[in-house]
């Protein structure tokens, strides 16, 4: 096998981090581990690159790597590579098509590797290009013969992070135009979040790259992609707290001068002592999954923070000047209208510097997919609109058009309002003319407030024909269940 074109599509739609380029890692790990064995390797990355049919359709192998709202666009690419040479073998692997392999067979993809897919894959290639390798052998492989699918035994999870390359983000055509380097020190999680299919995917114990080689890879990273704010991939930076410490206390050692950010739970805000160091590190900005503040949600989602302590978490780390992107989820069983406003107006009182209001989205492998099918709650089967902005179920307390506009027409647009674009606006100058310690982050959020309400009306304007079609959705999925709208 002399040359692979691998592929992560686009979304179809747009969001507030549309402006940045932050492809995801499997496909560049895949990349590494084929040049070891001397394949010419080619990643197009959709959003930074468009696909170069002729280079695709010359290839020996193609791979696809998609999640629920780019499945749509992978099936496209799919039905666009057999039209014109059939016998061009296509795998798929991804979060969505691990949960729903028969969906890709069906869709025309010949084999779908499930689960992490480093050893699957190279296995594959191993029977591509031995003919004594047995197919049956190669564990978390899904394929077809005619018209009989075949799922081999889940794989193991990769034992040794270590063991793994570097990850080739020079395998990406046009791979200077990612904004951020990425950088993952683990996978799995602890937690077992309603909504998420990470341990699904990664398993809940947590396996954990070194400290020396979390750092080697930074370096590395970091001469590919020069003056580049860092990333930290993981799901949540802060699993084992004391590791990342070591991490961080080396990479202020080792004078790395970087900008980073990272995914953490609300509970990192209570230690001052781990947020300062942290800032010392270079952090200026944390993502922040507070999910909600009504209690009851939580407790739907399997989350066990204290709401009463979100002020203090968030005091803490602004006194330490790092900025925080909150996310929250919206359309829990017991969530109301008025629960959705109190969100936004817990955001503005505590002056986070951005959010996302996300709707609740039944993916795929999650608990709360499962529960809502066997509920017959799904809305629609439409995978590109699985991208947290559309109402894909029934809710329980709202209409699905009450909770998209409380979603994104009255929660998102009154954080990022006319009024409060003019407020920080005002601080944003204040702050720089008098130089305040702050100020980057006041100019920042001033610069990203009209950013966002700039997406607000672009997405508005994209899904106004959305609405009408939420309603005529509700009136079959009351109808499925025998229930009368008051």
């Amino acid at each position: 096998m002399k040359k692979i074109v691998l592929i992560e599509p686009s979304a179809p739609g747009f969001h507030i981090f549309s402006r940045y380029h932050l492809p995801r890692l499997g496909l560049p790990i895949f990349a590494a581990l084929l040049k070891q064995r001397g394949i010419n390797v080619t990643i197009y990355n959709q959003d930074i690159k468009a696909l170069d049919w002729n280079e695709i359709f010359t290839a020996d192998l193609i791979g696809i790597s998609t999640i629920t709202s780019t499945v749509m666009e992978a099936y496209r690419i799919i039905a666009k590579i057999k039209a014109y040479r059939q016998e061009l073998p296509v795998v798929i692997g991804g979060p969505h098509v691990t949960f729903l392999p028969d969906e890709a067979l069906l869709k025309g993809a010949d084999f779908v590797i499930r689960g992490e897919g480093e050893t699957s894959f190279m296995k594959l290639i191993d029977w591509y290009e031995n003919d004594e390798y047995k197919i049956q052998n190669i564990n978390g492989l899904s394929y077809k013969i005619g018209n009989k699918y075949f799922h081999n035994p889940d794989d193991n999870f990769f034992p040794s992070l270590d063991d793994l390359p570097f990850p080739d983000f020079t395998a990406i055509k046009n791979y200077e135009k990612i904004s951020n380097v990425i950088i993952q020190t683990s996978r799995g999680c602890p937690f077992d979040c309603k909504f998420c299919s990470v341990i699904k995917m990664f398993g809940q114990n947590c396996r954990f790259h070194s400290v020396d080689y979390v750092i080697e890879n930074l370096k590395y990273q970091l001469k590919i992609l020069p003056k580049r704010p860092v990333f930290f991939y993981d799901d949540n930076f802060l699993i084992n707290k004391e590791r990342t410490k070591l991490i961080l206390e080396k990479i202020i050692s080792e004078k790395l001068n970087i900008k980073w950010s990272a995914q953490v739970r609300i509970e990192t805000g209570y230690d001052l002592e781990l947020i300062k160091l942290m800032k010392r590190s270079g952090c200026n900005v944390l993502y922040i999954g507070f999910e909600s503040v009504n209690k009851a949600a939580l407790n739907e989602f399997h989350k066990k923070q204290n709401i009463e302590r979100y002020s203090e978490a968030i005091n803490n780390i602004h006194k330490c000047h790092i900025r925080i992107h909150g996310m929250f989820v919206l359309g829990s069983d017991s969530d109301t209208i008025n629960t959705s406003r109190q969100t936004a107006e817990f955001s503005l009182k505590n002056k986070l510097d951005t959010v996302q209001f996300m709707i609740l989205t039944p993916l795929p492998g999650t608990d709360t997919f499962y529960e809502l099918q066997q509920q017959n709650r799904i809305l629609t089967y439409d995978w590109s609109l699985y991208d947290a902005h559309h109402v894909v179920f029934l809710p329980k307390k709202m209409t699905p058009l009450e909770l998209q506009i409380i979603s994104m027409l009255d929660a998102t647009p009154r954080f990022y309002s006319k009024l409060q674009t003019l407020k920080r606006g005002v601080t944003s100058f204040l702050s720089v003319l008098l130089f305040l310690p702050n100020w980057k982050i006041k100019f920042q959020n001033f610069v990203l407030t009209g950013y966002a309400r700039r997406l607000i009306r672009k997405w508005k304007k994209a899904n106004l024909e959305w609405f009408n079609i939420l309603e005529t959705l509700e009136k079959l999925v009351l109808k499925r269940l025998n229930i009368k709208k008051l």
